[in-house]
């Protein structure tokens, strides 16, 4: 910086939930990495907050506003609370855009580590 000669510089700081935030990663991931690796940490670490929000919880009713978002049916809750997030509730929660991640144009190998036929995450 003092070799720009740049006195000082603008730094937004938001106060932003960890769900906004996961999805901000997740979005900008997607949109500026190829990785497969920098991918498969991205669903990992949604996951892992989604896991954990379920977890606080014994039922949809009693849940927060970002499970609530994500479930329709107690039963559809109970099972990812059981089993964990699979595949549709991680691309409802990051978005449309990561369909392809789940789709045909993600590499073969990646996909098939991450998810299971039955549409559960692989761990």
């Amino acid at each position: 910086m003092k070799e720009l000669d740049i006195k000082e510089i603008d730094i937004p700081v938001r106060d932003i939930d960890d769900a906004t935030m996961i999805q901000i990663m997740a979005e900008e991931n997607l949109n500026w990495s190829t990785s497969p690796a920098v991918m498969v940490q991205t669903i990992l670490v949604a996951k892992e907050f989604l896991d954990g929000e379920l977890a606080k919880y014994e039922t949809l009713k009693t849940s927060g506003e970002i499970t609530r978002c994500l479930f329709k049916t107690q039963t559809a809750f109970q099972e990812s609370k059981t089993k964990g997030v699979g595949r549709d509730t991680l691309v409802k929660f990051l978005g449309g855009n990561w369909l392809q991640i789940s789709g045909a144009s993600f590499n073969v190998s990646y996909r098939e580590y991450i998810f299971q036929e039955n549409h559960t995450l692989l761990l």
